[in-house]
């Protein structure tokens, strides 16, 4: 079938490809696969440093070899990808909505959308006028968090951090959002005329979110029953990337994606559309 424009949303798990992340991985590209034949006794910093001076286009490029470039590609549209590193599900669905919203004329896109973790909050930041997607349980690496930067004080951000931890932040109430806001992007797709299609990468990862996991069943049953016609499945009910990633590679430890991982899931969404 024949789609205008390719629309995507996600995190990094649509956004980047991680060749080097986890040199351990029993599935790797084959250009990965070579080196570490070649250089048997270098670690993954090593390697990386290796690429980056003998191919100093290749890290630079890894957008060509996600899944979302791969697809525009073979579907020959053009493509919106929203996907960011340390994105959030409310700045996900709220970017995909709000262009579909505001391109109202447009009709038969192919919306793609990766849900990600339930401790990530997008919040407006009213001294810089802008959102700023929040990591929770994260304040321990101040350095690390992708809006520290923007806090003259980074404490004042581990302070609200650790209250909005203490009395605001529910995971289930979490999920409930997310389902609020992929039925209103329902909504949209079917007014508009468009495909929508859901995977998750982070809510359900089991490494990732303990006290969903807790009651993984039953919140995943009701998950499945609300997007059942949207989800896209890896395997049996498996709609989660990670978990199906697992199936494939039994080393796998929710690193990134790789070129790998990409390619397969690319052939997945090609074959499920």
């Amino acid at each position: 079938m024949k789609y205008n424009k390719l629309i995507v949303g996600g995190c990094s798990f649509v956004y980047d490809c991680h060749d080097t992340e986890d040199i351990e991985r029993k599935s790797q590209p084959y250009f990965i696969n070579k080196l570490l034949e070649e250089y048997p006794n270098k670690n993954k910093w090593e390697i990386d440093e290796i690429i980056s001076k003998k191919f100093p286009s290749y890290n630079s490029n890894f957008h060509q070899r996600t899944w979302p470039f791969l697809l525009s590609t073979f579907l020959n549209t053009k493509i919106h990808n929203f996907s960011i590193g340390g994105n959030s599900n409310p700045k996900i669905f709220r970017d995909v909505s709000n262009y579909l919203i505001t391109n109202q004329n447009e009709t038969n896109n192919l919306v793609i959308v990766g849900t990600t973790a339930l401790n990530r909050i997008n919040r407006w930041l009213d001294y810089k006028q802008e959102y700023i997607n929040l990591h929770l349980k994260d304040f321990d690496k101040i350095e690390d968090l992708y809006s520290s930067h923007l806090f003259d004080n980074p404490k004042d951000l581990v302070d609200y951090q650790m209250l909005y931890l203490k009395y605001f932040h529910d995971e289930e109430e979490s999920l409930y959002q997310v389902q609020k806001n992929i039925d209103l992007l329902k909504y949209i797709c079917k007014e508009q005329n468009h495909k929508l299609l859901i995977f998750d990468n982070l809510i359900f990862s089991a490494s990732r979110n303990k006290r969903i996991i807790g009651s993984k069943d039953k919140l995943k049953d009701k998950f499945i029953k609300d997007n059942d016609k949207n989800l896209i499945y890896f395997k049996d009910n498996i709609f989660c990337f990670p978990e199906y990633i697992k199936c494939y590679d039994s080393k796998y430890r929710l690193s990134h994606l790789n070129t790998k991982d990409h390619e397969i899931l690319f052939n997945i969404i090609k074959d499920k559309i």
